[in-house]
């Protein structure tokens, strides 16, 4: 569904909260308002799963759950999907916890004990702000605080760049992570499976052009939750659209080797790669 037919037709809601009883309530509410609840969850990583399988048009997230919490989420969609657009669940006098997820890219808020009215007028005024490309960028630049990735973390990887795009080799300098640039498709066919956990960058149009088929590197890579697409500027809603064929997130490109390290960070977090360390990073 695109933006524009939101507001006329009800948009595609997730669900984010510990509480059962606040799930029912807010889903009561949101079907109630002429919206479309596309899944539940109880916690952040229940939470990225069923967003990548749903792809949903807004999100509903309690700040306060066990484990990793709201701004956690918050921060973890938005490094998966610069386009997700989170509206959070807080109480009156949580004002340290609200900041930070401000900061964290929230689109919104609602406040706790949840009031039909209330709910619905943040939903609406939500879709009404992005209710048009132009305004949906605001989105893919809106800035995603957060502690950066630890060093220890990133130095893990070994990150595989397939790209001919010379900006994008001078934004990812000094990453961390021993980095190979390969130019096409065609050259990662002759690399040996990296010793050390792997991320794969690949550009969108070689994602979308079959080449996962030819490349049986790439195929496990985005099998396994290790492959990130390059999106394409002005072609990132199709980048979006990837995530239910597997890709672990998109990223614009070029960016900032800060935000592919936060991405690294979030991806060992969420169980798609582990931390093994030896290095078998070089430059083709």
């Amino acid at each position: 569904m695109s933006l524009s037919t939101l507001v006329s037709d009800g948009a595609r809601v997730l669900i984010v909260d510990d509480s059962r009883h606040s799930r029912v309530r807010l889903s009561r509410i949101i079907q109630d308002g002429g919206h479309v609840v596309v899944g539940e969850a109880g916690t952040v990583q229940e939470a990225i799963s069923a967003y990548r399988e749903a792809l949903p048009d807004l999100v509903l997230m309690d700040i306060v759950m066990p484990g990793r919490d709201g701004i956690a989420g918050v921060r973890a969609l938005r490094l998966i999907d610069r386009f997700a657009a989170v509206i959070i669940g807080t109480s009156f006098g949580n004002r340290e916890s609200f900041e930070r997820a401000v900061s964290a890219g929230i689109v919104g808020f609602i406040v706790k004990p949840f009031q039909a009215d209330r709910v619905l007028e943040e939903v609406g005024k939500t879709l009404a702000r992005y209710d048009d490309p132009f305004r949906r960028r605001e989105l893919l630049n809106r800035p995603i605080g957060g502690e950066p990735a630890e060093t220890s973390v990133v130095s893990a990887f070994a990150v595989i760049v397939i790209s001919a795009n010379v900006d994008l080799r001078r934004s990812l300098a000094g990453l961390g992570a021993a980095t190979v640039f390969v130019p096409s498709p065609v050259q990662v066919a002759s690399l040996a499976e990296p010793r050390r956990s792997a991320v794969f960058f690949l550009e969108q149009q070689y994602y979308t052009g079959g080449v996962l088929r030819q490349v049986p590197l790439l195929r496990g890579a985005n099998e396994s939750g290790r492959l990130v697409v390059l999106a394409e500027r002005g072609n990132e809603e199709m980048a979006r659209s990837l995530l239910k064929t597997g890709a672990a997130a998109w990223i614009p490109a070029p960016c900032a080797a800060s935000e592919v390290a936060a991405l690294l960070g979030e991806l060992a977090l969420g169980g798609s790669v582990d931390g093994d360390v030896q290095d078998n990073g070089r430059e083709l």
